[in-house]
């Protein structure tokens, strides 16, 4: 009696490999969705960030009573919010005074712009705070938009900056 083979294939269909392939590219497509709308948040949170630490960087400069050049005693130091033609917030100049003056070489100018989160500020004016006590010039609030996201900026009369996420 002759002894018979038995062939027992080795490997993987092709029908096996397109599936297990399918889904890794689903898989990785459901990732990339999902850490692409984190870092838009993130970036979002990070704009909006610059922006209230420009709002605490002047009112802690007034509340110092710092002056910068030939200023004599103490000064309001204020924001101004400068924005493009579609109103979105390009820089937040921190400034010393009554008035912003742009060409004050003591200017100090923080670039909020980035490539994710153009921001749209929905009231634009400047925010005062007074020597030694802080308090804002008036109650202001600014509302920061992405398309996706939104946040408020509050900076109200005693000089408290309060945000919403």
């Amino acid at each position: 009696m002759a002894s018979r083979k038995i062939c027992i294939p080795k490997g993987f269909s092709l029908i096996e490999i397109v599936i297990v392939t399918g889904l890794l590219v689903a898989l990785a497509s459901l990732g990339l969705m999902m850490g692409m709308s984190d870092y838009r948040a993130y970036s979002f949170r990070s704009s909006r960030d610059l922006v209230v630490n420009a709002f605490e960087r002047a009112r802690a400069q007034a509340v110092s009573n710092e002056c910068f050049g030939t200023c004599a005693g103490g000064v309001p130091h204020g924001v101004h919010l400068t924005q493009s033609a579609g109103g979105y917030v390009q820089t937040a100049v921190i400034f010393q005074g009554a008035t912003y003056d742009p060409t004050d070489a003591f200017n100090t100018s923080i670039e909020i712009a980035n490539t994710s989160a153009h921001l749209q500020a929905s009231s634009a004016g400047d925010v005062f705070f007074k020597p030694l006590s802080g308090d804002a010039s008036a109650s202001t609030s600014i509302m920061l938009s992405d398309g996706v996201a939104s946040s408020t900026i509050t900076v109200k009369e005693e000089g408290q900056i309060v945000w919403t996420n």
